[in-house]
């Protein structure tokens, strides 16, 4: 047992000792319940990607780089923006098509939107 609390406290250690709570919205989000700013993914460097909803219920992703510099982006009409790599250079998720049916997009850090369709890329 004491073996495992000196463990327990050795990793502790390696843990900062305090974070720091960054409040934000992202441009063009509503004030109404179901709108306004919505984090939904934060890699290591602190750089974070969700959605943010419009006063008129549009749904555009952002990305907000751990500098503070906020991007707001429209990948496809509803669009949800879920998870951001390690280095902040794409942030990825989904929209629904005309379809009916899920789709894919990631964006990379230049601003271009590539979406795609899992289903036809696995042949089913």
């Amino acid at each position: 047992m004491i073996t495992r609390t000196l463990a327990v406290l050795a990793l502790l250690g390696a843990v900062p000792a305090h974070a720091t709570l960054h409040g934000f919205d992202a441009p063009g989000g509503g004030d109404e319940d179901g709108k306004g700013t919505y984090v939904n993914g934060i890699n290591i460097e602190g750089d974070v990607t969700g959605n943010v909803i419009s006063p008129g219920g549009q749904s555009s992703g952002f990305v907000r780089g751990a500098d503070g510099t906020i991007t707001v982006f429209t990948a496809a009409t509803g669009a949800d923006t879920h998870a951001i790599d390690i280095r902040g250079l794409t942030a990825v998720g989904y929209y629904l098509g005309d379809d009916a049916r899920n789709h894919g997009f990631f964006r990379t850090l230049d601003g271009t939107v590539t979406t795609f369709d899992l289903s036809s890329t696995l042949g089913s």
